[in-house]
């Protein structure tokens, strides 16, 4: 079918043929306005002058001297005039939400001539509406009563409604006056002032000879009154697109302004009727928001891509404009020209989220520290930060290696690393410029001509004016950075980056409102969910409904109609129509499609083929298949590591294997480890190394020398507890790589040290229980260890750290501290049933304690030639060690469960050539070529695991 502009531009043409360069032509969108030209110019054949091409808006507001001031002007504007009027401290983020609401009634009260002294009344004698309101049909009049005879019975929070309505005309009033003294205005008051000037006689649009008003559809009461006017005294007409039999249903909403229009400003060149064609809609469900983006392109890729690319017959409407940024990800390389016309909110911009992080960076300052560490990691990591400095990535590693909690200032000769990092100064004004400064340093080549690089150009340029304008705005108001903050997000909520680029070829990419008396053959349109399109109403007015339908303003019907009438118009003379939605329900989003399609679905148009797909992503996951990693060349490669000597196994390796083979492979073998993480309070492995430090240094004058009583009570007394309290904050200082030498702890690692300090007294007054005893080494290390495969030609590396070793009673002691909670009972980590329950693969709870405990005494009869009898492993759960007496405890010694009884394991030469014989067939294993890194069957192990969530149930092999 012929495009509605196409059809205006070949009637027009054909009846003013050169005459019409002296034509002025009135849409509602600028969009339009281009189509129109090219359609005239396509009609002509020939070169000619163009007529004039306007806006609605534009043709009104040129007869005004009032220029419309910006939304933040006005919004700050009404705010002192609030505060004044009511007499109130309400802060501006309080009342910006209202405030616009307000701006907004206004805005309409003026549109559609609404006497604002009679609206804003407080009509406490209903007989009024009846003497004063003899303008309104009865249906209006009746709407006021219903709304005001509510108000009889008044409660707390309607007295305070109504004290606030009372004062809104006085309000509305004081705006008018104040903008008008600086000559400024809202639209709202540029219509109405020329309205009303016709309305007294006054001739205006002098400079016009005929004018022909374009694919109108809901006029205001301004509209109306200019048009009514303007027939009088000019030569007008008009055009409707009322050519879709939905559009003049009067059953369908989208006919609501039809009848008044056609009746009240009727078309002079009747356009030709034209056969409805058949149209094809797929309604596509789907799963997930962003999907629909990438289903887009695979729809796009069954189109002939070229044709798309180069001619004017493709369309993609966003009803929600955040599908934006995914969208353009997932359309073809090979549709090279692609126009975006729509607005994008500024505030859903990664660079929003860039300048939301720099406030953060300043308002989490510390005087005398710096700038906080997640702050400066998180701006480090931006992808603006990133792409720009070659600096990023080497200062987000030094925050991690040096784990650096506070940034005083960071070395460097990057320009935009050391502004973000400088002094932003103290007042809101210096704040913006701090901010305007980085905005500059981002601005993007403009050599590249990409995509990516263009809407980033446009966000930094539309962000940059807007700040620009704040700042002269508040140029005279002295405020904090949390509350210019505040006025940034209020006012940034309100701004769209609009794109316009040259809309008479490609891929058409708009929003619904830029679709106006456009035409395609291919609509492709996403989140057709009730709720996105249309819109829900949400009611923003501070005017309530009864109101709003008694004095004529636009209520949530007119806005439903204005919706219906763009949906049914833009889909009439399409041809093949896609409409997805979302069918999950998430959040507010019901996943109910949208009445349109339900609409569609029962239509009685034999002309409309619906055919419904559901496209879903079937995920499945066996809990059965386990995952396995076949042991190539390269993987036995990197296992003979372990046996030159190049790498060692440690005891935690060794039962990662025995608890998930896989976990052992990922981890050792791949070296897919724990990410890098600044720790600015003490976790628990850090905790442990803080008592584990402070013992090591406790104890270094005594090694190789008998521990006393009267040792460990001079350690204990109150005037040395300072040695105790030095010890620990030096080595707290040492794990968290706090260089500062005044550095005091407070807040949690302050609660953490004084823990330690308890932990360390406890374990001091378990020792001098046990004394005398000869102290023979703190945190031994060894790496020295050799374990033979049972094929005897190859050996295994192992190294080990033992917490300390000391002897009592001819006994070799190995002690492991332990600082976790010792669980007693059955299945606590101090009983086994026996040696081979150490290395079961399939046992619920691994017993990795004893385990390290019994390497290490192997170590020690294997390489110290302790015998095996001499030997006594213990395990010490330092915070339960103050509850018990000088006796050995169940929380010290290691039991070994047989039946009902529970006996002291005893490293004797039996148990040490047990274990021996274990681990030998344990690293048999994991050496074989064989035997495969096999995923744990027992899902108790992968409790806290790093990898559980990308672990699948399939075999593969590397």
């Amino acid at each position: 079918m012929t495009p509605f502009l196409r059809q205006v531009a070949e009637k027009c043409y054909k009846n003013y043929a050169s005459g019409i360069s002296d034509c002025t032509f009135v849409f509602q969108s600028r969009r339009a306005a281009k189509f129109f030209q090219k359609y005239i110019g396509e009609a002509a054949g020939v070169t000619l002058f163009s007529p004039n091409l306007i806006t609605v808006g534009d043709f009104i507001r040129q007869e005004s001297d009032l220029l419309v001031a910006d939304r933040l002007f006005l919004l700050l504007k009404i705010y002192d005039i609030y505060k004044a009027i009511l007499k109130t401290d309400e802060s501006f983020d309080e009342f910006a939400y209202w405030g616009e609401m307000l701006l907004g009634d206004f805005d309409d009260a003026d549109k559609y001539l609404v006497n604002v002294k009679e609206l804003f009344s407080n009509l406490k004698d209903l007989k009024e509406i009846e003497n004063h309101f003899d303008y309104l049909d009865e249906k209006q009049k009746e709407a006021i009563l219903t709304f005001w005879g509510h108000w009889k019975g008044e409660k707390q929070g309607e007295k305070n409604f109504i004290s606030v309505w009372e004062h809104l005309y006085d309000i509305y009033r004081t705006l008018n006056d104040e903008l008008r003294k600086e000559n400024l205005a809202y639209e709202g008051m540029v219509y109405r002032e020329v309205a009303e000037r016709m309305k007294k006689g006054e001739t205006l649009f002098a400079n016009y000879n005929k004018i022909i008003f374009v694919g109108l559809n809901a006029l205001t009461e301004c509209e109306y009154e200019i048009y009514s006017h303007l027939k009088n005294t000019h030569d007008v007409d008009f055009y409707w697109d009322y050519a879709s039999p939905d559009t003049t249903d009067p059953s369908n909403r989208a006919s609501q302004f039809r009848d008044r229009n056609i009746l009240k400003f009727p078309t002079k060149l009747r356009l030709d009727d034209e056969p409805c064609e058949i149209k094809h809609v797929h309604i596509i469900e789907m799963s997930s928001t962003v999907g629909q983006a990438k289903h887009i392109g695979e729809i796009l890729e069954g189109m002939d891509m070229k044709a798309v690319s180069n001619q004017l017959s493709t369309a993609v409407v966003l009803p929600d404009e955040e599908l934006l940024l995914p969208l353009l990800h997932s359309i073809p390389r090979e549709i090279s020209n692609v126009n975006i016309t729509m607005g994008y909110p500024l505030s859903k911009t990664p660079l929003n989220s860039l300048i939301e992080n720099l406030f953060s960076l300043h308002l989490n300052q510390r005087p005398n520290k710096g700038f906080y560490f997640r702050d400066a990691i998180t701006i480090l990591s931006h992808q603006y930060i990133s792409e720009l400095s070659s600096q990023a990535s080497f200062l987000l590693n030094k925050i991690y290696k040096e784990n650096i909690i506070y940034i005083d200032r960071f070395e460097t000769d990057d320009e935009l690393i050391k502004t973000i990092f400088a002094s932003a100064g103290a007042s809101a004004s210096d704040f913006i410029d701090y901010l305007l400064g980085i905005l500059a340093l981002l601005r993007p080549d403009t050599s590249k001509a990409t995509e990516h690089e263009k809407m980033k150009r446009e966000f930094i340029y539309h962000y940059y004016i807007t700040l620009k304008r704040l700042k002269d705005l508040l140029r005279n108001t002295e405020m904090s950075k949390k509350t210019l903050l505040r006025f940034v997000r209020q006012f940034i909520s309100s701004v769209s980056v609009p794109f316009e680029g040259e809309p008479l070829k490609g891929l058409q990419i708009m929003g619904v409102l830029e679709t106006r008396n456009l035409d395609f053959d291919t609509l492709i349109i996403p989140c057709m969910n009730e709720g996105i399109f249309p819109k829900i109403n949400a009611g923003n007015s501070y005017v309530p409904y009864n109101l709003r339908y008694g004095f004529g303003m636009p209520t949530g019907e007119h806005i439903d109609s204005v919706y219906a009438y763009h949906f049914y118009r833009l889909i009439f003379r399409a041809r093949n129509i896609y409409f997805l939605y979302n069918s999950s329900a998430e959040g507010l989003q019901t996943g109910e499609e949208s009445r349109y399609i339900m609409q569609l679905r029962y239509s009685k148009n034999s002309n409309i083929i619906i055919d419904s797909v559901r496209i879903t992503c079937e995920i499945s996951k066996s809990g059965k298949e386990n995952i396995t990693v076949g042991k190539s060349d390269d993987v036995m490669q990197e296992m003979s590591k372990f046996l030159s000597g190049e790498r060692k196994l440690s005891a935690s390796s060794i039962c990662t294997y025995i608890a998930c083979p896989l976990k052992f492979y990922l981890q050792n073998i791949k070296m897919m480890g724990d990410t890098d993480e600044v720790k600015e309070e003490l976790d628990a492995a850090q905790f442990g190394n803080v008592f584990h430090d402070t013992m090591q240094e406790l104890y270094r004058p005594m090694i190789d020398k008998e521990v006393t009583a009267d040792f460990i009570n001079r350690l204990l007394i109150e005037k040395d507890l300072k040695t105790i309290d030095r010890t620990i904050l030096e080595s707290f200082k040492k794990k968290m790589k706090i260089q500062s030498p005044n550095f005091q702890p407070e807040g949690q690692p302050l609660i953490a040290l004084h823990i330690v300090k308890q932990f360390v007294k406890g374990m001091l007054n378990y020792d001098k229980m046990h004394t005398p005893f000869v102290y023979r080494a703190s945190e031994q290390k060894f790496d020295d260890m050799l374990i033979p495969l049972s094929d005897s030609a190859r050996q295994v590396h192992i190294k080990g750290f033992i917490d300390r070793v000391d002897e009592k009673d001819g006994k070799t002691r190995i002690i492991d501290y332990k600082t976790g909670k010792c669980k007693m009972g059955s299945g606590s980590k101090l009983e086994m049933a026996d040696i081979p329950s150490l290395f079961d693969k399939e046992a619920d709870l691994q017993k990795k304690e004893i385990f390290q405990i019994l390497l290490y005494s192997l170590y020690y009869n294997q390489y110290k030639h302790t015998p095996p009898e001499n030997i006594v492993p213990k395990i010490l759960f330092v915070q339960d060690l103050q509850k018990y007496d000088a006796q050995e405890t169940n929380c010290t010694n290691i039991l070994v469960q047989d039946g009902r009884n529970k006996e002291k394991l005893l490293f004797s030469n039996e148990c040490c050539n047990e274990f021996r014989k274990e681990l030998v067939a344990c690293l048999d294993e994991m050496f074989s070529p064989e035997k495969p890194f096999e995923q744990t069957m027992t899902e108790k192990h992968c409790s806290g695991c790093n990898f559980k969530n990308i672990c699948e149930r399939k075999t593969f092999e590397y």
